[in-house]
């Protein structure tokens, strides 16, 4: 139903709630069908985890959501010396910046993490693919989240080809991060 002024005309309110609409709403926060969300990374826990202030709170989530990087496993911090190897590539990349957060289909993972596909500030550089192509992670998809399937089994197989990190033939990865937590 739209609202008419007393000559006809659409009620100056509307307009005013469309401009302010449209000077608020940024490309990152309305693509993907409004599951991305600007944040700037405030701590890193390891390899596929950290913490991310976000710019907007939105209901069921919080300012600050510790944040699981979907579709990649990587080496525990236990893990020598790949584990901190990939939390210091990974804060190396985000720390402090800014960046985009894509929600996964499923939000959240069963100890409460935000599960997300997490790009730079381009909005275009997948932050799960440069660690998985330049070998410090795996590939771990579980459905639903299934977003990324095909450009981080590309980048295994690179990383995989060149044994880069984790791949190498010597000091490569032994254990895979599952069966570690296993142990």
């Amino acid at each position: 139903m739209t609202s008419y002024g007393a000559a006809g005309r659409r009620a100056p309110w509307v307009l005013l709630l469309v401009l302010a609409t449209l000077g608020t709403t940024t490309p990152a926060r309305t693509a993907a069908g409004g599951r991305r969300i600007d944040a700037r990374v405030v701590r890193v826990s390891d390899g596929d985890t950290l913490v991310a202030r976000l710019a907007t709170v939105t209901p069921g989530l919080q300012n600050e959501e510790k944040v699981r990087l979907v579709g990649i496993d990587c080496p525990e911090t236990g893990q020598a010396p790949w584990g901190s190897r990939a939390a210091a590539r990974l804060t190396t990349i985000v720390l402090h910046r800014p960046v985009i957060l894509e929600l996964a289909i499923q939000a959240r993972d069963r100890y409460g993490r935000l599960l997300a596909g997490v790009y730079l500030a381009d909005g275009t550089t997948l932050v799960q693919e440069l660690l998985v192509r330049e070998g410090f992670c795996r590939t771990l998809i579980i459905p639903p989240n299934v977003d990324y399937i095909e450009q981080l089994r590309g980048a295994k197989t690179e990383a995989q080809r060149a044994e880069r990190g984790i791949w190498a033939r010597s000091g490569g990865l032994t254990e895979n991060p599952a069966e570690h937590r296993h142990r």
